[in-house]
This record gives C-alpha cells, structure tokens and sequence, in this order.
C-alpha cells in the first residue's frame, strides 16, 4: 500500500481557535454560564495536541518505528532513558519537564498538532522511577502503539501495564516481520490475539519491519497501512474540525442566539439613550432658570444690604449734630448705649426679615420648579420600553440591573415630589421643621429603597451597594454650617458680637436661619467703638466749632469702617446663599447616577461588542468554507 503522510493543517486549527476565543470574549459581559463552560472546554480541546504513544520493551524497535511512520529520525539510535514527547516546533529545541521527562521540539510538519512520546522499555521503568509519569501519558493519549518484536508476545512487563490504564484506544505492531518465517509470524499472532481475548482488548494488529521501511522497502513492511489507520480513525482527515464537527453545530446556533441578544441590547441603549437625553435637557433648563433666579436674588440682597447699611450709617450722623446731642442724649453715654442698640435693632430687623423673606421665597420656586422637573422625568422612565427580557441568558442581569434603577430612581422621584410639594405650600414658621423632614424622609428612603445590583454586559458592578443615595446636605444644614460661620466672621470683623445656636429637628439640623445669620452681623452696632470715641470728643469739646471738627474726623472714620463692614457683609452672605443653591443643584441630578453611567458603559461597550460579533460572522465563513473543501476531498 503506498505510503500515506500524517497530515495536520493548521490553518484550519487556527480559523477554530480565533472562532473560540472572540466567542469567549463577546460572552465575558454575560450571564451565559453554561455557554461560557462550553466555549473554555472547546479552547482547551483544540488546544491540546493529539497524544500518541508507543509501549514496548526494550530492544523492539520503538524508536525505530516512529522514524519509519514520520519519515525522520526523531531521537538517537541509543536505547531511551527517559520519556521523551517531541512535538513539532518553529525551531528545534530542548525543553525539560522534569528529570525523567524531556519535550523535544522538532521542524518536522508531520508533527504538526501531534505530541509523539517514546518510552523506554517497559522492563526498565522501574529502575529509571518513570512508572508513573508514563502511566500518566498512557492514560492521557489518543492512540497507544503497543510493539512486540514478532518472534515474542509474552511480555508480561507489557500486559501488567495495559491492566493499568483507562485508555483503550490501542493497536499492536508486531515488528521485525523480516526476522521470522511466515509460520512463525502467525503463530505469533494467534498467541498476541489469545493474550487481547484474556485482557479484554479489540485491537487491530500490524505486521511490519521498521528497519526495511527505513532503508526505503516499504513495499515489503506494511507501514503505509498503519498510517492510514492513525489518519482515518485517529486524527482524521481533517484533524481539527474532523473532532470539533459535532460541536461545530452547537457554536452556530450559540452566535445566533448571542447575536439575537445583542441587537436587543442595542436598540435598548438607544431607548435609554433618548430618555437619558430628555432628563438631561429638562435638568439642564432647570438649572439655567435657577441660576438666573439665585443670581437676581443675590442682586437683591445685595440691594437690601446697600439700603438699609446706607441708612443705618446716614441716621446714626443725623442724630450725631453738635449742637442737638446734649439735648438728644441727657444721660449721656448710657443714653447714646440705649440708642445704639436700639437702631441696631431695627434696622437688623427690617434688613434680614426681607432678606429672608426673598431667600424663601426663591427657595419655595425653586422647589416648585424642582418638583416639575422630576415629574416629567418619572414620565419619561414610565414611558421607557423595555426590550431586553430579564429571562435572557445572555443579558438578563443587565436587564434587572436597568430595571431596578429605574424603579428606584421612580420611586425617589415621587417620595421627593411629594416632600418639596409640603414645602413649596409651607408657611414661614413651618418652613424649616418641614424641610428638616424632607432630610430625614429623604435618608429612609436611601438605605429602605437602595438595591444591590450586578450590571451585567457592562463591566460594572454596584455588588449590593445602595444605589440612590440622597444628599447628605440640606439647605438648613447649610444654613446652620456655612453662613453660621461666615456670620460669626462678619460679625467678628465688624466689632460685632456673633453667636450660633442650632436645634436638632426631625433627625436634621434646623439650625439657624438665613435671617437670624445676617442679625448676628449686624451685632451691637456697626463702627460702635469709633461711635463711643466720637460722642466722648462731643460731649467733652469746650466749642461749637471744636465739637464740629471732631465730628468731621470721626464721621469720615465711622463711614469707612461701616463701608468696609458692608463690602465684608455681602461677600459673606453672597458666598453662603451661592454655597446653598450649589449644593442643592448639585444634589438634585443624583437620582439619575446610576441609570445615566449604566448607559455611558454601555455606549464605550457595544462598538466593542459590534467589532467582535463581526469578526465571528467571517470566522464562520471560513469554517464553512473548510467543511465544503473536506466534504470534496472526502
């Protein structure tokens, strides 16, 4: 029979392998296990070689017959002392696995995809402790080569061994045929086949000489028909996809479902792109008119310091004339104390009520405003489609991750819609107990409605952490915080004497409020030391004219110290009142967080996902396209 090489295309290993590998990638972001389990068990068959190895005792030309089948010398004519496993190689090379076990590394392409392991005799294993390094390989190869020399069969070294191992895809080769008669030769083989029958083993038998097919008889040895055996029922044809065909089914029909996930998931981002979109456009709008109120309500405090500061300083030198003070002020300085405090008073009164009164008032439309916004943005989750079935294999954590967002997100929306409609509706003395409610309510809600989540297909994942949370500041916490810091700054700098108070309400900080801040400024008297020291030179002056000049002096020094207070004035409370509406806007978009960085992943992923899903349709025309040029051939 004519010599058949063993062939090994590795084109065709490397069009599966990269099949396997973008498959394993594409389905990383999913919840498919048990296709995940499949693909990496796919991976590792195609990447393991196919295991041959030859059995015999020494001296029954093992070596010899693997140089015949792979038409070169593999390893030295010298008996084997080790196991040795030559697989095929860009280069050769020596690689040793262990002291008993080397792995050779040869250019030969009949190699290719095959690992070949010759044993030394079996007789010897024991004196060389390879015994059970090399039941190992036994048990772990394709196809075992048992060889005899044909003029002996009873080897029993051989037989206790084959008892050893699991693997019973073998043949026998009766070598050195050219050795003994014909007569002998069969015998022989009765006695080979007795020994099969009592060990249990159907196995083909080839009678060949390793040494006439190497010096090129091959017509006279029989070689080509165990090759032809090792192609056909070993390696196949078609050595990668001949073993990979049944599963080759199963991949297909896995793309398609991966692919019909996929599209789902793509048209899911779009909707949740577009109903990321609408909030973001209905908040951005929201946060421009609050900007525009805050900035019109600084414009106006700020007018309402000017005026009532500008007629705090023009009354107090009103009342400071020369000539009228003795009769204003009979007691003197007790009475210019009583008076001080007095005006400080009213004016502290008349400025901060306003200032309060504005500062809610913008507060209360910002609420109204805050709590539409957050309607129409309910609107758009309860009209969000959903698309991907949370029963979906490939992509159901994803779709529960989307679906508690939003049902969480929904639910902070409408408990927080119904707190801010209490405050926009609150009047003035109930104002800050009901906002500290809203704190309090609002942190119930964080920890009672927050749910764990794996996002699947993203990347990301919350793994059980609170997904809304609430913010941790309020506006009376800011008010008792902030501004009371700056007030007792102001005040301190303005020779005033300032303080802070604050009263724990509803678990929140009510605190001081904004009106109560800009009186502690204010304080005893704005400029009261120079006015002590003036109305000292006053009441003391021997003149008229001396009384006037003093009064001069110290007016202009009591309008700069009041100037100054008033510039100090406004950049305290205009920084507080900024402080205050930032954090707000700041914390009125946390709701959509989660939801909106869902969508954000998801955007980066899917081009990702796309290229990848491309690779495997041209992939799987090129398998295609092998299996029609195999079906030809066969």
């Amino acid at each position: 029979m004519e010599y058949v090489k063993l062939p090994f295309q590795m084109e065709e290993k490397k069009v599966l392998n990269d099949l396997l590998e973008n498959l394993n990638i594409v389905l990383k972001d999913s919840d498919a296990v048990a296709e995940k389990d499949i693909v990496k068990q796919f991976l590792r068959e195609i990447s393991d070689v196919t295991t041959i190895t030859v059995l015999g005792s020494k001296g029954v030309g093992k070596t010899c017959l693997l140089t015949s089948i792979f038409h070169e010398s593999l390893g030295s004519n010298l008996p084997t002392q080790e196991i040795c496993e030559y697989r095929y190689g860009a280069k050769e090379n020596v690689f040793p696995l262990d002291t008993k076990i080397t792995r050779y590394f040869k250019t030969l392409e009949s190699l290719q995809g095959i690992a070949v392991v010759d044993m030394p005799g079996c007789n010897a294993w024991k004196k060389l402790e390879i015994s059970k390094n090399a039941i190992g390989y036994l048990n772990q190869s394709e196809l075992i080569i048992v060889v005899f020399s044909a003029d002996s069969v009873n080897v029993y070294d051989v037989w206790d061994i084959l008892e050893q191992i699991d693997n019973k895809k073998i043949v026998f080769v009766l070598n050195k045929t050219d050795c003994v008669s014909e007569k002998l030769l069969n015998e022989a083989e009765l006695r080979l086949r007795q020994y099969m029958l009592e060990a249990g083993i159907q196995a083909p038998i080839f009678k060949v000489s390793a040494i006439n097919a190497k010096i090129g008889k091959r017509e006279e040895c029989c070689i080509g028909e165990l090759c032809h055996y090792i192609n056909t029922n070993i390696i196949g044809k078609n050595p990668i996809l001949s073993k990979q065909r049944e599963n080759m089914l199963l991949i297909k029909n896995m793309i398609k479902e991966i692919e019909s996930s996929f599209q789902q998931r793509q048209r899911q981002l779009e909707i949740d792109k577009m109903v990321i979109a609408n909030i973001n456009q209905a908040m951005d709008g929201f946060y421009d008119k609050s900007k525009q109120k805050i900035e019109y309500l600084k414009k106006e405090i700020e007018n309402e310091i000017d005026k009532e500061i500008d007629g705090y300083k023009d009354e107090i030198v009103k009342r400071l004339n020369p000539t009228q003070i003795k009769e204003r002020f009979p007691n003197g300085m007790d009475d210019f104390k009583e008076y001080l405090e007095l005006v400080n008073v009213n004016y502290q009164k008349r400025m901060t009520l306003e200032i309060e009164k504005r500062t809610q008032s913008c507060i209360r439309t910002y609420l109204s405003e805050l709590q539409d916004v957050y309607t129409e943005a309910i609107g758009f989750f309860e009209m969000r489609e959903s698309l991907l079935s949370l029963e979906d294999k490939f992509y159901g954590s994803l779709a529960e991750s989307k679906r508690c967002m939003v049902s969480a997100a929904s639910y902070q929306l409408d408990e927080s819609k119904r707190y801010y409609c209490s405050l926009t509706n609150a009047s003035e003395e109930l104002f800050q107990k009901i906002w500290s409610e809203r704190v309090r309510n609002d942190r119930r809600i964080s920890f009672s409605s927050g749910t764990g989540v794996v996002i699947g297909g993203t990347g990301v994942g919350t793994g059980g952490a609170v997904l809304f949370t609430a913010a941790e500041k309020s506006l009376t916490s800011i008010l008792a915080n902030t501004i009371g810091v700056s007030a007792g700054t102001a005040g301190a700098t303005a020779g005033s004497v300032g303080a802070t108070t604050g009263t724990a309400v509803g678990g929140a900080v009510a605190g001081i409020s904004l009106a109560t801040a800009i009186g502690f400024i204010i304080g005893a008297g704005i400029g009261g030391v120079v006015l002590y020291n003036l109305f000292k030179k006053i009441t003391t002056a021997i003149s008229i004219e001396e009384m006037q000049k003093v009064v001069d002096e110290y007016i202009e020094e009591f309008y700069a110290e009041v100037d100054l207070t008033k510039q100090e004035m406004k950049e305290q409370i205009l920084f507080a009142v900024d402080e205050i509406f930032n954090q707000e806007l700041n914390s009125a978009d946390k709701t959509f967080i989660d939801f909106r960085m869902s969508v954000n992943i998801d955007s980066k992923n899917i081009p990702l996902l796309e290229d990848r899903v491309e690779k495997l349709h041209g992939l799987m025309h090129q398998i295609e396209r092998i299996e029609k040029e195999q079906e030809m051939i066969c």
